[in-house]
């Protein structure tokens, strides 16, 4: 994230934090708060569940309008670095451009039929060996506070991949 020079502020928070947490299964979260216009946040978990490490990485923005909704790779530097470190799948910015204007197209459209039951997303599974990952991109009208919301999220996830020892 400095490499890219994004501006953000970071939280930290572990399974060790929780209250309730399952002690074969633990969990770290980290949180950055964009200092963008927009004030978007992507949040990166990793998890070891029974042996099994996992992650989920999640850029989510609060939109004015379902116009403003316009994620495109290029405005986050970051982000292919980071989904391409957590995996061994690589994932291009062209794949996660496509997957994101696939579920914008029509989504007025289908706001102006939904109303404020407006829900779209598209998601992209990408297969290597037995494992899987995904790519997902959502559009959500919500109405938690007035005047009402979208919110905007684009998530990868999956296994995460296998580093060497050192």
């Amino acid at each position: 994230m400095d490499d890219s020079s994004v501006d953000y502020t970071l939280t930290v928070t572990s399974s060790d934090d929780m209250p309730g947490a399952q002690p074969d299964t633990y969990c770290v979260a980290l949180r950055f708060e964009l200092k963008t216009p927009a004030k978007e946040t992507f949040t990166v978990t990793l998890l070891n569940d029974s042996g099994v490490e996992s992650f989920l990485a999640v850029l989510k923005a609060e939109r004015a309008s379902v116009e403003d909704c316009d994620f495109k790779m290029r405005h986050y530097p970051f982000l292919l670095d980071v989904f391409n470190l957590l995996s061994d799948t690589s994932t291009s910015k062209f794949e996660c451009n496509r997957l994101m204007r696939s579920a914008r197209r029509g989504a007025g459209k289908l706001y102006e039929q939904q109303g404020e039951a407006f829900y779209t997303f598209k998601f992209d599974y990408l297969f290597k060996g037995g494992e899987d990952r995904y790519l997902e991109y959502e559009i959500q009208y919500s109405d938690a506070r007035q005047p009402g919301f979208f919110v905007e999220t684009f998530t990868f996830a999956g296994v995460a991949a296998a580093r060497p020892g050192a």
